[in-house]
């Protein structure tokens, strides 16, 4: 059995289209690496968003081969688990336009 995400390979047109909405890419990542298979983070993600995916685009999504998503914050509103933003190996982001901060 794959685990969530095996299947979803970043393609050249998938990085061209979020390279046209996304610039000044910032991670900051933590990791706890307690003895045994599992490890846990946290990371953070700061980058400028040019635009807002339209209607019919497809959503700004970040990678995430984790496990799972413990909680997770746009712009310093958390917004929960029950959104459902991972998915398939992806933090979807198709709901920014209602978190984005003006």
């Amino acid at each position: 059995m794959k685990s969530g995400g095996e299947d979803n390979q970043l393609t050249q047109v998938q990085a061209q289209y979020r390279a046209e909405l996304v610039s000044d890419v910032e991670y900051e990542v933590s990791l706890s690496l307690p003895k045994g298979p599992m490890y846990f983070g946290k990371t953070i993600v700061k980058f400028n968003l040019s635009r807002v995916p339209k209607a019919g685009e497809p959503p700004l999504f970040i990678d995430y081969f984790g496990a799972d998503v413990a909680n997770l914050s746009i712009n310093g509103k958390d917004v929960g688990k029950e959104t459902n933003y991972y998915r398939n190996g992806m933090i979807v982001l198709d709901q920014t336009d209602k978190l984005i901060v003006g």
